[in-house]
């Protein structure tokens, strides 16, 4: 039984492990959120890389940071109410509904004019993350015993330093400096065969941990003056991790009410927080009044065919296959008095988890749909309150058809959020 339990626990963890970096984002992609959050810019569907200003710059394009007067402070969160329905192969019922799980992405930044048309920022943001539960799925008859709960609990943040400068009137460039921070806890549980027996095993993933010292931002804005539209681009560079934990296998073998415990084991996983290209724009049609805006988000998730898995004793490679995602992003803002101005949204992000490798534990195979609407309010001269809400949801069938590396069933995921936010002008 052991030599089993140590052949089938590299593939395990690797499924673990996608579940933490994808499953409660599974109405948007990969290891982000279409929307991660911005009281101000998630209300416009972030199609801001053209017009985005002040702090939260250092997130959407560094070169906004050039239109930063004075000393400015900006402060977000985003509560996020997520669930998903998904097959499982071998529970005694499928699909299986997981619990409404909360995650409160956020942020916190600082500007400051260290001279005409150069500032600087300082930011503390999260760029990824899952949290999903899926508690005491049951597996019996065939393993009465073991109820294991499913779940992922994955932070990936960034602290961001970095700067925009205004060349010419109305053409400013920015560089912003990352470091990743990947951190988490995931539980996941998994049937498994061999000439000998069918076991279930069930994997907890402690202390999760990755530091990555080498990511960057680059940003270009051009509006000219006087004019009613403006241009803008930014370009988030790739960061690859292996991240470290401590493996907890349960395991039931078939016709067994033992369980029986191997603690302890060091393991790690190696993936990509890919680069991402951003290009949009914006026109008003009223100047000062009524803005519509634009913008196409290419990120490189293709470069994550396998994810790469470590248990010391043995390595795999685990097949992903995942596919580039694009964002298509629109919103608009209408000025409606002089302290008040509302604002829409809408993102459609494609396909990134190919339908014949859906899964629990990877984002649903088919397009993600992203609803915002959000208003901005200046309580004091200085003080401004942004506030969005946000509806996600994303879906996909595998058909008998497709269905060579996958269970056969529907997979949904829908999601809630409030984004709230802050700014103040010292």
């Amino acid at each position: 039984m052991s030599f089993i339990i140590r052949k089938s626990t590299p593939l395990l963890f690797g499924m673990s492990i996608v579940f933490t970096t994808a499953s409660s984002l599974s109405f948007a992609a990969g290891l982000e959120k279409a929307v991660m959050w911005s009281g101000r810019y998630a209300g416009v569907g972030g199609a801001v890389s053209s017009s985005v200003e002040g702090p939260e710059s250092l997130f959407f394009n560094p070169a906004g940071l050039a239109n930063a007067p004075g000393m400015q402070v900006s402060g977000n969160i985003s509560p996020t109410f997520d669930q998903f329905s998904a097959p499982f192969s071998g529970a005694s019922s499928s699909p299986i509904t997981s619990n409404r799980s909360l995650s409160p992405p956020g942020s916190i930044f600082l500007s400051y004019e260290a001279m005409p048309k150069l500032s600087v920022g300082l930011g503390y943001y999260v760029s990824g993350g899952t949290r999903a539960i899926f508690e005491n799925v049951n597996f019996s008859p065939t393993f009465p015993s073991l109820l294991p709960t499913v779940q992922s609990n994955l932070s990936i943040t960034e602290l961001s330093l970095g700067g925009g400068y205004e060349l010419l009137e109305g053409l400013r460039v920015g560089l912003a400096y990352r470091v990743v921070l990947v951190r988490g806890t995931l539980s996941t549980a998994s049937t498994s065969t061999s000439a000998l027996t069918t076991f279930l095993v069930s994997n907890t993933f402690d202390g999760i941990s990755a530091t990555r010292w080498n990511g960057f931002r680059l940003g270009v804005q051009y509006s000219p003056k006087d004019s009613n539209w403006g241009l803008g681009a930014q370009w988030r560079t790739e960061v690859g991790f292996t991240a470290d934990s401590t493996l907890n296998t349960k395991v039931q073998s078939v016709g067994s009410t033992t369980i029986t415990e191997i603690p302890g084991t060091p393991s790690s996983l190696s993936a990509v927080f890919p680069h991402q290209v951003s290009v949009g724009g914006f026109y008003d049609l009223f100047p000062k009044k009524w803005r519509l805006l634009a913008e196409y988000a290419f990120t490189n998730y293709n470069v994550n065919q396998n994810l790469n898995i470590n248990t010391g004793s043995s390595a795999t490679a685990l097949p992903l296959n995942w596919n580039n995602m694009s964002n298509f992003r629109v919103g608009t803002e209408y000025q409606l008095t002089y302290d008040l101005a509302i604002r829409g949204g809408y993102v459609l992000t494609t396909q990134v988890t190919p339908t014949g490798r859906a899964s629990p534990i990877y984002s649903s195979p088919g397009l993600g749909h992203s609803f915002l609407v959000g208003a901005g309010l200046n309580l004091l001269k200085s003080l401004q309150a942004n506030a969005a809400f946000e509806y996600s949801r994303a879906s996909g069938t595998v058909s008998s058809d497709n269905s060579t590396t996958t269970t056969v069933g529907d997979y949904t995921s829908n999601a809630f959020a409030a984004h709230l936010g802050l700014s103040y002008q010292l």
